[in-house]
């Protein structure tokens, strides 16, 4: 979850190739793909999705593009074009 916070890339790509569940939950139901597109990371949230992360309903019931700041929602406009 920190690498996504942060956007360290490279550390979460180690740790993504190492088999890091790119699905697990936080105490309030956030992956780090919620974190990643809440803090506006695109590169971070693209590197998630390649690996599999799901954009599945938090505890809030919020999915991560619901997270992605308004002045962001363009930029992010073809990863969730699904």
């Amino acid at each position: 979850m920190f690498c996504a916070f942060s956007a360290l890339n490279g550390a979460l790509t180690l740790l993504l190739h190492a088999g890091l569940d790119p699905n697990l939950r936080n105490n309030k139901g956030n992956t780090a793909l919620h974190i990643a597109c809440q803090r506006g990371h695109l590169e971070t949230a693209k590197l998630l999705v390649k690996f599999g992360a799901r954009a599945k309903e938090n505890l809030n019931k919020q999915k991560p593009q619901q997270l992605i700041p308004k002045n962001l929602l363009q930029s992010f406009r073809k990863l969730f074009s699904n």
